[in-house]
């Protein structure tokens, strides 16, 4: 067998046990006949992957299932095993701050804040969240090897290709090595993403959203406003992977100044940021790293006043709706969505959704109006990291089950 041959081989057998942990990971009850069904592998090569993986004590066989009256012995359930694998989550954005350590189930075992403000070094940064990610590690007596990867969700332009926040406004970050210089201190590999991006892919994953080619994200969290395009099953990144950065859209709403300099951009009415200016009359929504932690909680105490009946509160959080609802219909009638997901904060608090929902039936064309989903998305982006980095960790064909086959067998001796 020649060595592009014996390279194929693998690359079809990684292939293979990556497509069977999925259909495991996204099925509640699955067997081995099950597996054949949905992946028209033969039963020989199901019953090597599945080996090879309860080997790794990533996957765990269960009880049996019923036949329901069909002849033949009864199935045994298999389902993604919690002991063994995990995986790091970290959102750095304005809302949260925040590190979770995740089996690959899913489900958050622990967590913690990151103690260092935004406005340091992005080099101190990166060193706190590297020492803090390996407490978690160590505080939860697990080895490295059991951590299989990490995911980082960021606001801004992102390079995820070659792991490069390219800008951010918020950090007032550039041209920075993110993936790499965390994946050094760790000794881990890191996956980034836009973390509007990580709120679309959690959706399709796992979400309300499974199903849907054609998505379109709106996220309005407590600083900007910003979206997430999926056409034909494919995220768009655009030039720069700027697509969805549609904070300086020009609305004409008000006289408040955007921080690009102009005035009535979609910035200034149905962010975070242009809600807080509004609500405070301040004639500009330029806002500091320093000063994110206090507009945070002043939004969130917007919000939360307009959930209890605050006159004013919900006026300006209805009209925000109502602009961006004006501008994501004029949007759809370019990208065709099947359906439109709001999130965030903000964009899921209930008179932002009445203002985007009765501009959207005012301004949609006949076909979108009905045709189109409207959908409220409870996912934070700690959650929606967490189903990221499991998709490209545990169900990436580039899975090293090795380490993993270590650690496992390490458990079981010391058991």
């Amino acid at each position: 067998m020649t060595n592009t041959s014996i390279q194929t081989a693998a690359a079809v057998r990684r292939f293979n046990r990556s497509f069977i942990l999925s259909e495991i990971y996204r099925k509640t009850t699955v067997s081995r006949t099950g597996l054949i069904a949905s992946t028209g592998l033969t039963g020989t090569g199901i019953s090597r992957i599945t080996r090879e993986l309860i080997a790794a004590g990533l996957v765990v066989e269960g009880s049996q299932l019923p036949r329901n009256g069909l002849p033949g012995r009864k199935e045994t359930e298999l389902s993604i095993s919690d002991a063994i694998a995990h995986i790091v989550g970290i959102s750095l954005h304005v809302d949260s701050r925040s590190i979770v350590l995740a089996d690959v189930c899913g489900v958050i075992k622990d967590s913690v804040s990151l103690d260092i403000p935004l406005s340091e070094s992005p080099e101190r940064v990166i060193r706190r969240i590297g020492d803090l990610v390996l407490e978690l590690i160590d505080r939860n007596n697990l080895q490295i090897d059991q951590v299989i990867g990490i995911a980082l969700a960021l606001a801004g332009k992102i390079d995820p290709i070659n792991g490069i926040l390219m800008e951010s406004r918020i950090y007032q970050w550039k041209d920075l090595p993110i993936r790499d210089l965390l994946s050094e201190q760790v000794g881990i590999a890191v996956a980034i993403e836009n973390l509007n991006n990580v709120i679309n892919l959690a959706e399709s994953y796992v979400g309300q959203t499974q199903g849907y080619d054609n998505i379109l994200t709106l996220r309005v969290g407590t600083g900007y406003v910003a979206a997430s395009l999926m056409l034909d099953g494919r995220l768009i990144r655009g030039r720069n992977s700027a697509a969805g950065l549609i904070h300086h859209v020009p609305m004409n709403a008000n006289n408040i100044e955007c921080e690009c300099g102009r005035r009535g951009c979609i910035n200034t009415v149905s962010s975070g940021f242009g809600i807080l200016a509004r609500m405070t009359n301040k004639k500009n929504v330029s806002f500091t790293p320093g000063e994110l932690p206090d507009s945070n909680r002043q939004i969130a105490e917007i919000v939360n006043s307009a959930a209890q009946g605050n006159t004013r509160s919900k006026r300006i959080l209805r009209e925000g709706g109502q602009a961006l609802g004006m501008y994501a219909a004029q949007l759809a009638e370019a990208i065709c969505p099947e359906v439109v997901v709001l999130a965030g904060k903000v964009g899921r608090c209930p008179a932002y959704m009445d203002g985007f929902t009765e501009a959207w039936g005012q301004f949609a064309s006949p076909d979108n109006a009905s045709s189109v989903q409207i959908i409220r998305s409870n996912k934070s982006v700690i959650e929606g990291t967490v189903e990221f980095a499991i998709d490209r960790f545990l169900l990436s064909m580039d899975l090293d089950l090795e380490p993993l086959t270590r650690a496992f067998h390490s458990m079981e001796e010391a058991a």
